[in-house]
C-alpha cells in the first residue's frame, strides 16, 4: 500500500493508516456541519407526543433470558477485541448465566455501558477487487465483543416492543414495524405508483442515500429525540453511556492497529444500530408535505406526482428543499452523486425522453440529480 508516496509494507503500519482514514472521513464531514439548535430538531416529535402517555424504563433480565441468547449464539461468528469466543459462552451457558445476569443487571441499573464492550476491532473488507488497495477502497466491517452484542438484544427486546406498543414509528417506516418488511416497501410504492399512472399522471422518485448514515449520527440529537419520545433518565443514561467513549482497532494481517476514539455515530455490526438510527430518522415523514416517503432503516425512496413533467420537477424539488432543510437541522449528510432520481410515466406519456432538473444543497454545494 502506498501512504503518502511512500510504499508501506508493515502490517500496523497499514493498519494505523486504515483507521486513521475511518476516523477522519467522519471528522471531515463533521467539520463542514453547521451546528444547530436541539430543540428544532426535536420539533417534530414533540408533535407527536402531544397525546401520548408512555415513559420507557429498562426493566432487569432473569437469568433464563441470559441462558437462551447465550445458547442461540451461532458458532461461526468471529471473536471481538476481547478474544472471547461465543462457542464457549454457548458450552458454558447454564454455568455462567448466573454471574453475566448479574452484570447486566448492574448495568440497567446504574446505567451504566461497560466500558470493556465499547471496543470495536474493524476488519477491512476491500470493495472492487479490480482496484488498486487502497484505504478509500476498503469497507470497515465492525466485530464487537460477544456479550456487548447479548447486552444490546436485552435492551432491543424491551425499546422496539416500546415504540411499537405505543404506534410511535412513523407509517412511513417499513423497518422493524410487525407486518413489515423490505417487501411491503415495494409493494405500496408500486401500487401508489400505478395509482397515479392510472391517472395519466407523471411520477418522480428520488433514491436518497446517506453519507457514512450510521457513522455521523449526533449523540445530543439523538438523545434528545429518545428523551421527547419518553425514554426515562436512567434508560437516557445508559444509551448516552453506550454511546460516548466507544473506541475501534483496525485488524489487518493479524496485527492491530493503534486506539482511535469515535465522537459520534451509532455502533455498525451491532443490533441497537439500526434501530436507534431508524429512530432518529423516524420523524423526517412528517416534514413531507405534498409528496410522500418510504423508508427503511437507512434507505429513503421521496416521491410525488403531477400531471406535466415542470409540474412534477417544481413539485419533487420543493420535497427534495424540506428534506435537505431537515438534513441539515439532524446533522446528517445527502451523497450527491448517489442519490438518483427515476421518472415513471406510461409508454404514452414517456413517447419521448424525459429530464428532471433537481439540485440538492449540501454542505455548501449544489448538485444537479441525475
Amino acid at each position: 500500500m502506498e501512504i503518502g508516496g511512500i510504499s508501506v509494507s508493515k502490517p500496523f503500519d497499514i493498519a494505523n493508516h486504515l483507521n486513521d482514514f475511518f476516523i477522519n472521513k467522519v471528522e471531515k464531514l463533521r467539520s463542514s456541519m453547521v451546528a444547530q439548535d436541539i430543540s428544532s430538531a426535536c420539533q417534530n416529535i414533540q408533535l407527536t407526543m402531544e397525546n401520548k402517555a408512555c415513559s420507557l424504563v429498562f426493566d432487569t433480565v432473569s437469568e433464563n433470558n441470559v441462558q437462551n441468547l447465550l445458547l442461540s449464539l451461532p458458532d461461526d461468528k468471529t471473536p471481538g477485541i476481547d478474544y472471547i469466543d461465543g462457542r464457549i459462552l454457548k458450552i458454558v451457558a447454564n454455568v455462567l448465566d448466573k454471574p453475566i445476569c448479574h452484570i447486566f443487571n448492574r448495568a440497567l441499573i446504574s446505567g451504566v455501558f461497560p466500558d470493556q464492550w465499547k471496543q470495536s476491532k474493524i476488519i477491512p473488507l476491500i470493495k472492487d477487487e479490480k482496484s488498486e488497495f487502497t484505504a478509500s477502497n476498503c469497507r470497515p466491517v465492525h466485530v464487537l465483543p460477544v456479550l456487548s452484542k447479548i447486552f444490546e438484544r436485552l435492551i432491543f427486546n424491551q425499546m422496539l416492543p416500546y415504540f411499537i406498543s405505543n404506534d410511535l414509528f412513523t407509517r412511513a417506516q417499513h423497518a422493524y414495524r410487525p407486518g413489515h418488511s423490505t417487501n411491503t416497501a415495494l409493494v405500496h410504492m408500486v401500487d401508489q405508483w400505478l395509482t397515479h399512472l392510472d391517472d395519466k399522471k407523471y411520477v418522480g422518485a428520488v433514491l436518497l442515500d446517506f453519507t457514512a448514515a450510521f457513522d455521523v449520527i449526533d449523540h445530543d440529537i439523538l438523545l434528545a429525540k429518545l428523551k421527547c419520545y419518553g425514554f426515562s433518565q436512567l434508560a437516557l443514561s445508559l444509551i448516552r453511556n453506550y454511546l460516548n467513549g466507544r473506541t475501534q482497532k483496525v485488524l489487518f494481517n493479524g496485527s492491530l492497529s493503534e486506539t482511535k476514539f469515535m465522537s459520534c455515530g451509532v455502533p455498525q455490526g451491532s443490533c441497537l444500530g439500526p434501530l436507534l438510527f431508524s429512530v432518529f430518522v423516524n420523524d423526517m415523514s412528517q416534514e413531507i408535505r405534498n409528496a410522500e416517503v418510504v423508508l427503511y432503516a437507512d434507505d429513503a425512496t421521496l416521491f410525488c406526482a403531477s400531471a406535466t413533467v415542470p409540474e412534477l420537477n417544481t413539485a419533487l424539488q420543493n420535497q427534495l428543499n424540506l428534506v435537505t432543510n431537515w438534513v441539515k437541522l439532524n446533522k446528517l449528510v445527502l451523497n450527491t452523486s448517489k442519490t438518483k432520481c427515476i421518472v415513471f410515466g406510461t409508454k404514452y406519456l414517456l413517447n419521448a425522453p424525459c429530464y428532471l432538473n433537481l439540485r440538492i444543497s449540501s454542505l455548501g454545494q449544489i448538485r444537479l440529480i441525475t
